[in-house]
């Protein structure tokens, strides 16, 4: 059994969430890279233009850190999803939806927020997306927490991976 968040944004814009969070690592990641290679380009050429650019690479840096913080605070918990041996267990707030795993299609999985800080599992992912498809052609999306609330060493990522080999259910990562 393991138990894993469910997440909502508070502002009701999952889709837009995951978009911003996207495009504000490829920053994190291009800007420090930017400010170096402009540093190291004009150190060859011993100018003081690429000292002013590091410093503003870095506080750019630390700036979208904030935003990447102030971002993962708009989601809020609104229940769990637990998988068992043979089902799972949709549970927001007192209402309780179970599927049995012959019911089930496919599980699409998609990265949704990354953890930015202290990556506590290996993929160093906070939320995915998780579609499940059924046999009638139903889907239901929700955001996930990667990590069990069990066990820490759990991760969605493996737990899929395992109840579809056991239930012949295909797993897709986008």
């Amino acid at each position: 059994m393991s138990a894993f968040k469910i997440y909502s944004s508070k502002d009701h814009d999952t889709k837009q969430l995951g978009f911003k969070s996207k495009y504000i690592y490829v920053l994190i990641v291009a800007l420090p890279l930017g400010g170096l290679i402009v540093r190291l380009f004009n150190k060859s050429f011993d100018s003081q233009f690429g000292t002013f650019i590091t410093v503003i690479s870095l506080l750019a840096l630390i700036t979208l850190n904030i935003l990447v913080y102030l971002l993962t605070k708009r989601l809020k918990q609104i229940g769990f999803l637990t998988f068992y041996n043979n089902q799972i267990t949709k549970t927001l707030g007192s209402l309780t939806e179970t599927w049995h795993f012959e019911s089930i299609k496919k599980f699409n999985l998609s990265i949704y927020m990354r953890d930015m800080f202290f990556q506590k599992n290996k993929f160093g992912i906070r939320t995915y997306l998780l579609e499940v498809t059924f046999q009638d052609n139903k889907t239901q999306k929700l955001v996930i927490s990667s990590i069990s609330e069990e066990k820490s060493e759990f991760n969605l990522r493996d737990v899929l991976n395992t109840l579809t080999k056991t239930n012949h259910i295909e797993l897709l990562y986008t």
